[in-house]
């Protein structure tokens, strides 16, 4: 729509009540809404405050291309290169904006305008070329990547490429500085005109504009101040209140200490049979289709987090002033949309919530985003953006058609021309969404640090499922909405193999139920590779845990075992085996060794024997440790509570995952309401089976009923984790003792473990540090005797293997650890892991 008073003719008539209310403000509409009047010529120009927080970013890291604004548009034959460069200078005389440069003056940046400015369209003919298509987008990202100089300008840059006869594209990349998708309409629209008047030997035909972008940035710097910001303050105030520093959603990688960018772009479209029925639940409920779709993000959100305070950024146009609509410059404003997510609330319901808020932040855009950050002062930190780090769009820029156009813009063919990201992103995760021909296309751009291809891919699925399901029946409570894609089956369960009675009897001396025992003895020791005549080493036999797991293991397989410290595994080594000695016959020489990973991290490779195979025991084990033993055979078993092994790790950088279950024992993921979890979403691990047995005195008062076999029986092992798509299984770590810590969930445990494992580390202790609100994660390590570290390449180390939340801001290297610290627990629950 072209104009405000056509877009607020199309409100709802629930929204165009609110208007009314919202225009009866105390504060007079007229003063809202007073004229901009241009600047003296002579009178600097300072930046918005949105230019601000563009220019601030360009600082911290120079040379950025995240904010580059590219337009990619197809054009057919004929076209005239040289009018339509004529066409382009025409706009960038005609606009401020796109002759502006930033300098300092005074110790503040300040706005540089051009008195003139010509800009090339450089020309590359690939006519003719096999690799046409290809040479082309690889041309497209490069200029997309391509940074620019704010400093020096200019801050537009034009390609045109000519792929074949009939077949081209111009390309306008522009810093979001100077621009944003409003304003990339009124380029298209003027590029139409201007051509067609110039091909037709014509004067251009638009009017001459009466401000420019550099008067509304002095004229919003005298406007937003007293009464106004106050009032403005005061709403945001309220709604951000207690709110979450970061929406910590399922990663793939754990988020970096810096955010880089680096992002990638996936499509996808919306049925238009579900468009149109979504479109009916809007009218339905007084709301507009913006509300219904970002009501069922937000209800896919809160699933896949299991967090129901869900702030989403949405950017709005912010040209609510007439004199504002054909500019070119940066105008757009970000609100920050909170809302409470209940699993109890229908789609219905939350269409209402989401309906108020909205209309409520449209009621006080006029504050920049910018400014309310400066004066609400959120917990910053360099990993993620404040307030918000998800977007929200549905773009209704205006229409680029012309009637009087020589030439044809035609929208971007999304299976044919590149998107127009490539290469970067700037927040998490932004889903837009805009209709072409009556549908509903759609584009998400995610940090590539953070999410992995297929992830998206499943999270755009989800999405659409969940919109289908809305529009089907709105009446539906949130969590029943469908999450489950078809594809995801839990792993069939392997059925223990009989157990004979002897072994049943053998396991009274352990206690607990004695065929659960025998059969998760008899997985373990087949999942060890262990033989009649094997000599098991258990090294450190005051693990309870460990030593339960080895004796009843090797009484399963027939096996020997000894319970060693690392001396005797040394004197055990160095014993003398004849050569000639049958292979049935038992040796002193351990063929495996089972032990903790923060042991195996502390041991000499001279001290292990050459031939044992290493078995690897608990979570967290990060496998750096590891690499000094490629030598050796590892393989890693997990177990959680009474149960000392129930599956298979599997080794991958920078940190193991759980495997595939043993015989007899299942892993299941469950959500609140004892549903199976989809890939990639948080779960509480349970573990079912025969070798969980029947309820006894270790574990009976736990158990719960097993909703996937009739009569079994589920161990609730309080651990959180997610399933992959490979059947793997990540641990976050244990409910009870996950602290938010700079907006991410995280057990401190991780961290104790990743330090104890550090071959230069003796020992070391973890604490949470509370001061005010924010909490974050201190340690205190002594390093092996005779070795030096430092502190600086410790936290390197555990940059590169935590997400940032559970990097320690300090880390103290000490001859002893101290008496007493805040935070016991992580070493205090090695039988989980």
């Amino acid at each position: 729509m072209s104009s405000l008073a056509d877009r607020i003719a199309h409100l709802p008539l629930r929204m165009l009540a609110r208007f009314v209310r919202w225009s009866e403000m105390d504060s007079p509409l007229d003063q809202r809404l007073e004229t901009i009047v241009p600047r003296s010529p002579s009178e600097p120009a300072p930046l918005s405050y949105a230019q601000e927080r563009l220019w601030f970013l360009e600082q911290l890291q120079p040379g950025n291309s995240a904010y580059n604004l590219p337009v990619v548009l197809p054009f057919g034959d004929p076209l005239d290169g040289a009018v339509l460069e004529r066409a382009l200078n025409a706009i960038v005389a005609r606009h401020e904006a796109l002759r502006t440069s930033f300098v300092m003056s005074g110790g503040v940046p300040v706005q540089r305008v051009a008195p003139h400015l010509a800009i090339p369209i450089e020309e590359i003919d690939l006519r003719g070329q096999a690799d046409a298509q290809d040479v082309a987008y690889r041309l497209l990202a490069e200029e997309m990547a391509r940074p620019f100089d704010l400093q020096r300008g200019p801050l537009v840059r034009a390609k045109l490429i000519r792929r074949a006869a009939g077949d081209a594209l111009f390309v306008v990349n522009m810093h979001h500085i100077v621009s944003d998708g409003w304003s990339l309409g009124v380029f298209m629209r003027e590029l139409q005109a201007l051509y067609a008047a110039f091909a037709s030997n014509r004067p251009a035909p638009l009017e001459e504009l009466r401000i420019q972008y550099a008067d509304f940035a002095l004229w919003q710097r005298e406007w937003l101040q007293g009464d106004m910001l106050s009032q403005h303050l005061s709403y945001w105030r309220d709604q951000l209140a207690g709110s979450p520093s970061l929406l910590d959603l399922p990663c793939d990688r754990p988020r970096p200490v810096m955010e880089s960018y680096r992002g990638a772009v996936q499509m996808f479209t919306v049925e238009p049979r579900v468009t149109e029925k979504l479109r009916e639940l809007a009218r339905e409920r007084q709301a507009t289709l913006f509300m219904v779709l970002l009501a069922v993000f937000k209800a896919l959100l809160a699933r896949i987090s299991g967090l129901h305070d869900i702030v989403v950024g949405s950017p709005i146009a912010n040209r609510n002033r007439a004199e504002l609509e054909a500019l070119i410059g940066f105008f757009v404003n970000m609100l920050a949309l909170r809302t409470q997510v209940s699993a109890e609330l229908s789609v219905a319901e939350l269409i209402d919530r989401v309906r108020e808020v909205t209309l409520g932040a449209y009621e006080h855009q006029d504050l920049p985003f910018e400014k309310l950050v400066a004066e609400l002062h959120p917990r910053r930190s360099l990993s993620h953006s404040p307030i918000y780090q998800l977007a929200f769009v549905l773009q209704n820029t205006p229409d680029a058609g012309s009637a009087e156009a020589a030439i044809e813009i035609a929208e971007p063919a999304w299976d044919r021309d590149p998107p127009h990201s490539v290469g970067t992103s700037k927040f998490d995760l932004t889903l837009s969404l805009a209709e072409r021909g009556g549908i509903l296309v759609g584009s998400c751009e995610y940090r590539t640090d953070l999410f992995a291809h297929r992830s998206i891919g499943r999270l755009l699925r989800r999405y659409l499922r969940m919109l289908d399901a809305a529009a089907r029946d709105a009446t539906t409570p949130l969590w029943q909405l469908p999450l489950l894609l078809p594809e995801e089956t839990p792993p069939a369960r392997r059925a223990a193999s009989a157990i004979e009675p002897q072994l049943i009897e053998a396991m009274a001396p352990f206690g607990g139920d004695r065929a659960a025992l025998a059969v998760a003895a008899r997985a373990a020791a087949a999942a060890m590779k262990l033989e009649r005549h094997s000599l098991l080493a258990v090294l450190d036999g005051d693990d309870e845990n460990l030593r339960r797991l080895g004796q009843s293991a090797a009484l399963a397989a027939g096996a020997d075992v000894a319970l060693v410290d690392a001396a005797g595994l040394a004197t055990m080594r160095s014993s003398h085996v004849p050569s000639h000695m049958p292979s049935h016959v038992p040796s002193h020489m351990p063929s495996h060794v089972l032990l903790r990973p923060e042991t195996l991290a502390k041991l000499k490779t001279e001290d292990m024997p050459p031939k044992a195979v290493l078995v690897i025991v608990g979570l967290p084990c990060f496998t750096a440790p590891l690499e000094r033993w490629k030598a050796w055979r590892i393989i890693g078993l997990w177990g959680a509570g009474p149960l000392p092994c129930c599956a298979t790790l599997s080794f991958e950088a920078p940190e193991a995952v759980i495997g595939e279950a043993l015989a007899g024992c299942a892993i299941e993921l469950l959500d609140a309401r004892m549903r199976r979890q989809a890939v990639d979403v948080w779960g509480t691990i349970h573990i079912g089976g025969a070798m969980v047995g029947q309820p006894n005195a270790a574990m009976g008062a736990a158990l719960v009923s097993d909703p996937f076999a009739p009569g079994g029986w589920l161990y609730p092992t309080g651990l959180l984790g997610r399933r992959r798509a490979d059947g793997r299984i990540e641990l976050i770590g244990a409910e009870q003792r996950l602290v938010f810590l700079q907006g991410m969930r995280g057990d401190p445990q991780r961290l104790d473990a990743l330090l104890r494992q550090h071959p230069a580390l003796q020992d070391a202790v973890v604490w949470v540090q509370d001061q005010g609100e924010e909490r974050w994660l201190a340690a205190s390590v002594v390093p092996q005797a005779g070795r030096r570290i430092g502190e600086e390449e410790l936290l390197a180390y555990a940059s590169e293997r935590l997400p940032a939340g559970l990097v320690p801001r300090r880390i103290q290297l000490a001859d002893k650890l101290p008496l007493t610290f805040a935070l016991a627990e992580p070493r205090a629950s090695r039988q989980a892991g």
